[in-house]
């Protein structure tokens, strides 16, 4: 059998793909040490390169905006109308920091254009590595995203403080635990590495096509799967579909929705209605890149054209979050009120040079927050250039 039919039979591409040196492992299988890329290869990567840069940019600088809001208003009252003081703050930063993953491990094939051919070794491990752990945690913080989503707005859950820490432990727990369980729990000596050449880059090793779809597709599929469940319900619920009556559910052909609940928590469903489209785009990003590789598993080949489209699309996930959460909310409020001890308040006006509508209550008359120490500050006749007095 000589190399490029190897090539071929390993990684499932057509001739363009060359293997140019094979290792043999103890179980007798040819493990692909190098792959030559063609002049259209090189193009093709590189096109996969540039969308990761838009995606790289695009949500470094929401993550490092969102940051810089916690940093602003960490004196604000924890009860306070600002996106960085909910529950799913924490959740949407780490599906950030997993597009982020996902933007550095598609850049590195950089290197392999510069040599126009990918090559086994360290830089090859970690990018495997970093490919998996992008799209396991893409899935799980999308899907945690969705289920939030649903308890807020379907079941209309309040969800304790502590749930959202337990949530972040255990969701990044789950991500490095199916990374490094993987190369961890298997027989490198007999089979290989784990992580090695896949195609035109480095990701899970040919010789583990089970834990391909075990420890990454799967979980890919699973959480597009229930996302996409789950937003029929919480569409239904939100429209007025579905109703609760007496702690039951019951479904009405007709959409009804009635503006119900204290402020904070209609201003919660808010937040969830416009967060729900999170798991949706995610489901959609994820469709091109399922069905090519449900025709590549039927035994049917991918043109390389197709895999590159394939792929930028959903390389573009964090220019497509981004983009989405720009244009449903603002993230830096323009105005935060000042969390002010009780015990050191007197008396002080401040005025308003300007004002976001969804941190200011309904009420444009008067209303109160309460700080962290209890302390109530109180402010009324709320209008542009109007001046607030603080008292005790």
């Amino acid at each position: 059998m000589n190399n490029d039919t190897l090539g071929s039979m390993l990684y499932g591409y057509g001739d363009g793909v060359t293997a140019a040196r094979n290792h043999t492992l103890p179980n007798g299988h040819e493990f692909i040490m190098r792959i030559k890329y063609t002049n259209k290869e090189d193009v093709g990567v590189m096109v996969l390169v540039i969308a990761s840069c838009l995606s790289l940019l695009a949500a470094m600088g929401l993550l490092i905006a969102m940051l810089t809001s916690a940093i602003i208003t960490r004196a604000a009252p924890k009860n306070s109308r600002l996106f960085v003081r909910t529950h799913i703050a924490p959740y949407f930063a780490s599906l950030l920091v997993c597009d982020i993953l996902q933007a550095i491990g598609s850049i590195m094939n950089a290197r392999w254009v510069a040599a126009h051919a990918v090559q086994y070794g360290q830089f090859c491990l970690i990018q495997g590595a970093i490919k998996q752990a992008s799209d396991v945690g893409a899935a799980i913080w999308t899907l945690i995203i969705a289920i939030h989503t649903f308890n807020v707005l379907f079941l209309e859950i309040i969800v304790p403080r502590v749930v959202m820490y337990v949530t972040l432990v255990g969701g990044w727990a789950v991500v490095g635990t199916l990374v490094i369980g993987g190369p961890a729990t298997q027989n490198t000596n007999l089979n290989g590495p784990f992580f090695g050449i896949s195609g035109y880059w480095c990701w899970i090793s040919p010789e583990y096509p089970i834990h391909r779809i075990t420890l990454d597709y799967m979980q890919m599929f699973i959480s597009g799967g229930i996302c996409f469940v789950l937003y029929v319900l919480i569409f239904l619920r939100v429209r007025g579909n579905i109703t609760r009556e007496g702690g039951r559910l019951r479904f009405r052909p007709k959409a009804f929705n009635p503006a119900s609940g204290t402020r904070q928590e209609q201003y919660g469903r808010t937040v969830a209605r416009r967060m729900v489209w999170y798991p949706v785009a995610y489901t959609a990003l994820l469709l091109p890149i399922a069905v090519a590789r449900f025709i590549s598993w039927s035994g049917h080949e991918v043109e390389f054209e197709g895999t590159i489209f394939c792929d930028t699309i959903f390389l573009l996930s964090g220019v497509v979050n981004v983009t989405m959460f720009l244009s449903t909310r603002t993230l830096l409020p323009q105005r935060a009120l000042p969390a002010v001890s009780a015990p050191q308040l007197k008396s002080s006006t401040v005025v308003v040079v300007s004002e976001d509508l969804e941190s200011l209550p309904s009420d444009s008359t008067s209303s109160r927050y309460s700080t962290d120490d209890k302390s109530m500050v109180s402010y009324s006749n709320v209008q542009l250039g109007t001046p607030i007095t603080f008292s005790r």
